[in-house]
């Protein structure tokens, strides 16, 4: 009986003495373990702020955006809704490579040759959330501060 309980409690305090590992992901690893639909996109100019997410389509809003550790491939599915049916369902845009020294996010679109790479601010990454920021010139020259939510795809 006193090997039984000396068994058990040894085992009970084995048991207790092992601690779980926390692993570490790094913002990179966080930006392509998943896929991401946008929550929110606003733009300001000057003190005029809009919402680019009332711009957008209903289609546009299941649209998932990848960003593939394999060949740094940007990509887009479709969604279960598509604009227009013969809209191919899953297709890369582009390339993309993020400085984890200065948090930035290069995209360089395969059909924007006028363009160039757009650059933007990863301001937050977490397992469910994606928050990018970037500065564009208009048309007129004034600055347009865009900021894009993105949450996890399902």
């Amino acid at each position: 009986m006193k090997k039984i309980l000396f068994l058990a409690v040894s085992g009970i305090l084995l048991l207790s003495a092992c601690k779980k590992e926390t692993i570490e992901l790094s913002d990179e690893d966080l930006l392509t373990r998943n896929g991401w639909v946008v929550k929110d996109f606003e733009m300001t100019i000057g003190s005029f702020t809009f919402s680019g997410t009332d711009e957008m389509d209903e289609c546009e809003l299941d649209d998932i955006i990848f960003f593939k550790k394999e060949g740094k491939s940007f990509e887009k599915d479709q969604g279960a809704t598509k604009c227009f049916s013969v809209q191919v369902q899953h297709e890369k845009l582009g390339t993309w490579d993020y400085d984890e020294i200065t948090k930035k996010v290069h995209v360089k679109l395969f059909d924007e040759e006028d363009q160039g790479i757009q650059t933007m601010e990863l301001l937050e990454v977490k397992e469910n959330e994606l928050q990018l920021y970037w500065e564009e010139t208009t048309v007129d020259g004034e600055i347009q501060n865009c900021l894009i939510t993105f949450v996890s795809a399902p």
